[in-house]
C-alpha cells in the first residue's frame, strides 16, 4: 500500500511527482533557509510559490531522504503537510514547489 509507494519512491524505482522545470519558475527572494537548503518565494503559472531547493554538494543532502520527504508530500493529503506542486529531480540541484502559505 502507501508504505511499499514510499519505498519505491525513496529508491528511486518510481516517481509520483510532476517534473517541473527551473526555467518555469520566476524566482523571487529567500524566505527561509535550513541545513539542507533555501526555501525561495517564486511564481509558478502566475501563483506563489515556496521552491525548496538544496544541491548534491550540500553536507546534509541525502537523496534517498530528499524523494522519501516528495513522495509524502505528493501522496499524503492531511492539514499539516504542504500538497506538492511539482518538482525537480535530476540533479545538480534538486527542489520541489508548494503552495506559499
Amino acid at each position: 500500500a502507501v508504505h511499499v509507494l514510499l519505498r519505491l519512491a525513496r529508491d528511486g524505482e518510481i516517481t509520483v511527482h510532476y517534473p517541473i522545470c527551473m526555467e518555469e519558475l520566476d524566482m523571487e527572494h529567500v524566505v527561509g533557509q535550513g541545513a539542507v537548503g533555501k526555501v525561495h518565494l517564486a511564481e509558478y503559472r502566475g501563483e506563489n510559490v515556496a521552491v525548496k531547493m538544496t544541491t548534491e554538494d550540500n553536507f546534509a543532502f541525502d537523496l534517498a531522504e530528499f524523494r522519501f520527504e516528495l513522495a509524502l508530500m505528493c501522496i499524503i493529503k492531511h492539514p499539516n503537510i504542504l500538497p506538492c506542486i511539482g518538482a525537480y529531480c535530476d540533479g545538480p540541484s534538486y527542489f520541489f514547489v508548494s503552495p506559499y502559505q
